[in-house]
């Protein structure tokens, strides 16, 4: 509530309570992107919202600041049992900024009668730098340009010198630097977060530093050491007892794999990550596996398989209006249907394509034109992408172009 310059505070606290509930392990906690994902989620009735979410509870509130004060109000209704089961409404100080999200997560874990394997730890207990923390935060989830990544840097690193502890501040970082194609000051970044989180015996911002090192080696191709840093990452995550982090980690690994040509491992660490995920009740990454296991199968040249689990995916995706990868199952599961000699319909992948262009995820519809191009044997859709590509460069920096062109997809 109030004034729409303060709206940071609200979305920087609701995501590190959702990074928080997760981290407990024993529920799965929706993102705030898939939240955002559906029409007016804000306008729908707890059991509608609950219903598409695939979850049980729903945690409602609000926050609004006041000069140097913070009025706070959190619901807790169990759609199941239909009744709150927790809510509560205070006030806080400025200078207790920090302990916002800390009550908050404590308040909800307790009244879902779980607590985390390992106790949290209060990250920092300095309010500026955790303005700072959330304004960047923030700042990069809702960026427009460049110069607004390079400003949300700018706010993560002010947060950082600030108070050191704040590793989440420099994750964010490190992940600018990445995809901004800066290989060297995300290695740099990523082992700063791992050296200080070993020194002070932080396994949470030890399997940070693990995967940020891991992801730029697997871009960087040296598949030996992204496993390496995976598989610590992994082990991590378990003693944490953070079943989505886990599922996350086992997910990676299978990319590495994957991209290192082993179908076979890569297929034996998806369905692990698979199975956690059906086991906590996320629909949208068990759709995910099912995908990502049938597009495995695919490139092994296993087309019946790849159908099952191609098919399995669609139709959960279906089921529960999941749209962000729906392109690609589409195309890979004509694809199949090709290589098995049955009748595909051209139709459902211009439908999907159509889909992928509304999501303005450009990556992907080069990939979707890229792909059209081996299901018709016509090398007119790949010239489209070729063209598509020159046409995005022309509007970026030479230097930013040049990293671009350097990725796999170009």
């Amino acid at each position: 509530k109030g004034d729409d310059k303060d709206i940071f505070y609200a979305y920087g606290i609701s995501a590190d309570l959702i990074k928080d509930c997760s981290g407990a392990g024993l529920i799965r906690v929706e993102s705030l992107d898939n939240i955002e994902k559906i029409e007016n989620w804000d306008k729908l009735k707890a059991d509608e919202l609950a219903s598409k979410l695939s979850v049980r509870y729903i945690a409602t509130g609000s926050l609004w600041k006041m000069d140097d004060m913070f009025q706070l109000s959190i619901e807790l209704y169990d759609t199941q049992e239909s009744k709150v089961v927790w809510s509560d409404r205070w006030e806080e100080d400025w200078d207790n900024l920090s302990l916002i999200k800390r009550n908050l997560s404590d308040g909800l874990l307790k009244a879902l009668d779980t607590k985390p394997k390992i106790g949290q730890k209060i990250e920092t207990s300095n309010s500026e730098a955790y303005e700072y923390y959330l304004k960047g935060k923030y700042k990069m989830r809702f960026r427009q340009n460049l110069e607004d990544s390079e400003i949300a840097k700018g706010l993560l690193q002010q947060s950082f010198d600030l108070d050191n502890s704040l590793v989440d501040a420099k994750k964010i970082i490190g992940w600018i630097y990445l995809n901004q194609g800066d290989f060297d000051k995300t290695m740099e970044t990523f082992t700063s977060i791992l050296n200080q989180s070993e020194k002070n015996n932080d396994k949470y911002g030890t399997g940070i530093g693990c995967i940020g090192i891991g992801a730029v080696h697997l871009v960087r191709g040296d598949y030996e050491k992204a496993l390496i840093f995976g598989q610590r990452s992994l082990i991590i995550q378990e003693e944490l007892g953070n079943l989505e982090e886990v599922a996350s980690c086992l997910g990676g690994i299978s990319v590495v794999y994957d991209w290192s040509g082993n179908y076979d491992k890569a297929l034996k660490y998806c369905n692990k990550a698979t199975k956690i995920m059906e086991e906590i009740g996320d629909i949208m990454r068990v759709a995910g596996g099912y995908n990502h296991s049938g597009v495995l199968h695919y490139n092994k040249g296993a087309y019946d398989k790849a159908l099952i689990h191609l098919e399995r995916s669609l139709s959960i995706q279906n089921e529960h209006s999941i749209v962000a990868i729906k392109y690609e199952t589409t195309i890979y599961l004509q694809l199949t249907y090709k290589k098995l000699g049955n009748n595909y319909d051209i139709q459902e992948v211009h439908q999907a394509i159509k889909q992928q262009k509304l999501l303005k995820e450009f990556d992907k519809n080069f990939r979707c034109q890229y792909h059209l191009s081996h299901l018709l044997e016509d090398t007119s859709y790949l010239e489209t992408a070729y063209n598509q590509i020159q046409e995005l460069i022309d509007n970026l920096e030479p230097d930013v172009a040049a990293k671009f062109l350097s990725y796999p997809i170009p």
